[in-house]
């Protein structure tokens, strides 16, 4: 797994120059600008999905247009460095009751007490095995559901923080290891509750690639709100489904979905948040768009610690700090340029999201999509410049 974190590791050091206008200059370009992507972030530069327009964003769709756009033409008296923004990941685990069963047993035959070899003793293990290996680069929190707090008669607490989102130090990853350790499944599986939970934890967090995997062992059976009573659990199921796309849409926070073995009667659903998550294996169908551990349980550990170890390769986005600028700076007149092996090439703005870049829904950074991110990812000794002082080529 080590060998397939090394390419995050690597593409977590590119060096992002900002090619400037000199800083006593009016506004870029020799312009007044209109915004400043390092002040406050009540303006958004950003028009794409991942947040709000703004007539910025009119006036680079009007450049892009303009064929004799030369990049090579901006102003190039100032560099600054720049890092790319760590992804954060929050853990959401299933310890119902039923990850007590052997991951080849019929749940009507498990007896649902805790035991070795169990759906839980596997992936918790996988767990600690994986957590050491990821860079300290991210940012990683831990959750559980339900909750080890009730009050009988009530069956149903939501969800545990059990280990807030923090960069991955060493402290961090021993207590993350350490968190796990008590966890004695029970109860039921309030699914819509604990994915609410994660989200609301992830949104406290500064805007980047933000991630939830969620590892599930079987369906869930209280509606939002804990609720045990509702009269369609399928529709509550479409309503989560539906929230993951929006904060996919409107937050950047994508969904990894695990369907542990136990799962395979809710093998659409969990396919369905895959897809809604923007995680989805390419080509996939109805149901399998998922990590589905169903299909050989008997392989789960080695399973697990394969899903694990792709997950940790995806978790590195293509989001890059913008310094902070003397002055303010037009954002109707920038451009971004990939470099690799003595060869360039720009990388158009594209609001759409599909491949290109297009700002942060703060406006303070920078983010790459589709296959653009894909080439950066993959590079190894790749750099993006941010060029100031031309006007946007837009896709």
């Amino acid at each position: 797994m080590s060998l397939m974190l090394n390419r995050f590791a690597k593409a977590a050091s590119f060096l992002v120059l900002l090619a400037a206008c000199g800083a006593n200059d009016a506004g870029a370009g020799g312009k007044g600008g209109r915004g400043n992507a390092s002040g406050d972030g009540n303006e958004n530069p950003s028009d794409g999905t991942g947040g709000q327009g703004s007539d910025w964003s009119d006036d680079g769709a009007d450049a892009g247009s303009n064929p004799n756009v030369d990049p090579d033409a901006a102003c190039a008296t100032t560099s600054m460095e720049s890092k790319v923004v760590p992804p954060a990941v929050v853990f959401q685990l299933d310890t119902s009751g039923s990850m007590n069963c052997l991951p080849t047993e019929n749940e009507d035959g498990c007896d649902a007490s805790p035991k070795a070899g169990s759906r839980w003793e596997i992936l918790k293990q996988a767990l600690k095995d994986a957590i050491p290996s990821i860079p300290n680069q991210a940012v990683v929190g831990l959750m559980r559901y339900p909750a080890a707090a009730f009050l009988p008669p009530v069956s149903c607490v939501a969800s545990d923080l059990l280990l807030p989102p923090a960069a991955l130090d060493s402290s961090q990853a021993s207590k993350f290891s350490s968190a796990l350790d008590p966890i004695k499944p029970e109860r039921g599986t309030p699914t819509h509750d604990a994915m609410a939970a994660a989200l609301a934890e992830l949104q406290k967090l500064p805007a980047g690639n933000k991630y939830i995997v969620l590892a599930t062992d079987g369906a869930a059976n209280f509606c939002l709100g804990c609720n045990a009573f509702c009269l369609d659990q399928n529709a509550d199921n479409q309503q989560m489904i539906q929230a993951v796309a929006q904060v996919r849409q409107t937050e950047n926070i994508s969904t990894f979905v695990i369907g542990v073995p136990g799962s395979q009667g809710f093998r659409k659903v969990l396919s369905e948040m895959a897809k809604a998550g923007g995680t989805a294996k390419p080509g996939c169908g109805t149901d399998d768009c998922h990590f589905d551990m169903t299909t050989s349980p008997e392989n789960f550990g080695d399973a697990i610690a394969d899903v694990l170890g792709q997950i940790s390769q995806q978790l590195l986005g293509c989001v890059y700090e913008i310094p902070e600028q003397d002055g303010s700076f037009d954002p109707s007149e920038v451009n971004v340029r990939f470099s690799e092996g003595g060869s360039s090439q720009d990388i158009p703005r594209d609001p759409a999201h599909q491949d290109g870049w297009d700002y942060s829904s703060d406006g303070k950074k920078i983010e790459l999509f589709g296959p653009a991110c894909e080439q950066v990812k993959a590079s190894q000794q790749g750099r993006i410049d941010v060029l100031f002082g031309c006007p946007t080529v837009v896709r």
